[in-house]
């Protein structure tokens, strides 16, 4: 199912690896693009898929890392990097943390959700997999773990 908590890793986000093989299978759709002897709507289907691909790399990438755990003095701050910056998160400021189930393509995947509120304002943060790099269960045991569930 997953495996047991290490309380080492405390930052999460994609896997640099697929970040990086997103990336190449852009430049490849991109070449393909530009070179292949296709009619214009292949053409354009191929560079259509080619700006996807590099946009998800690069929406990856500037969110490094995704979800971290910042321990300041006696006390630990949920951080979450989206494309506006840095957001710090108090034990206070959280309202729900849980792991729940959606099903995609036939198949149950959990997603780690995060109902936090902050200056005033109620936040809903979902996380996968890919967001986490980890299953998001064993994300949510270290978050147990660090005294961050409400």
């Amino acid at each position: 199912m997953h495996k047991p908590v290490d309380n080492d890793s405390l930052e999460w986000s994609a896997p640099t690896s697929a970040v990086i093989a997103t990336a190449v299978a852009a430049a490849v759709f991109g070449t393909a693009a530009a070179l292949a002897g296709i009619d214009a709507p292949g053409r354009l289907i191929l560079a259509l898929a080619g700006t996807a691909l590099a946009g998800l790399a690069l929406l990856a990438g500037v969110r490094r890392p995704r979800l971290a755990v910042v321990r300041t003095g006696d006390h630990a701050d949920l951080v979450v990097r989206d494309l506006r910056g840095r957001t710090a998160y108090r034990r206070q400021d959280l309202t729900q943390v849980r792991v729940t189930e959606s099903r995609r393509l036939g198949r149950k995947h959990p997603l780690l959700e995060i109902d936090a509120t902050r200056d005033g304002a109620d936040r809903l943060l979902i996380f996968t997999r890919w967001d986490l790099g980890a299953d998001p269960r064993d994300v949510f045991d270290i978050l147990v773990a660090q005294g961050l569930i409400p």
